[in-house]
């Protein structure tokens, strides 16, 4: 496999497992203040792994999901800088197991 395949390959499958993770439940502490009770701050639902991306909207979104679908209908808001983290995760763990096994071959 040549080289670019290899690369295109790593962002491909980095991309579709960032977007995936964010089905991953998890709960994010979110200070909105058009939302009564969670002016001072409030745990709401949330997806994103390792890093929570993925936040209820809460005033659009059903209670207590948060997902890709959802930042795509518009429903759930996205954290831009914790999905680069999570993309830069995957494209390190997909780059080295890459490594592993042209060096193998």
């Amino acid at each position: 496999m040549s080289r670019r395949v290899q690369e295109a390959l790593v962002l491909i499958l980095a991309l579709a497992t960032t977007i995936a993770s964010s089905w991953v439940p998890r709960k994010a502490y979110v200070t909105l203040g058009d939302i009564m009770g969670c002016e001072d701050g409030c745990y709401v639902a949330a997806g994103g792994w390792p890093f929570v991306y993925a936040v209820d909207g809460m005033a659009s979104s059903p209670v207590g999901s948060a997902d890709a679908l959802g930042i795509l209908l518009g429903l759930d808001k996205i954290r831009w800088e914790m999905f680069a983290l999570n993309f830069g995760v995957w494209i390190v763990a997909f780059s080295l197991v890459a490594i592993a096994f042209s060096k193998r071959n």
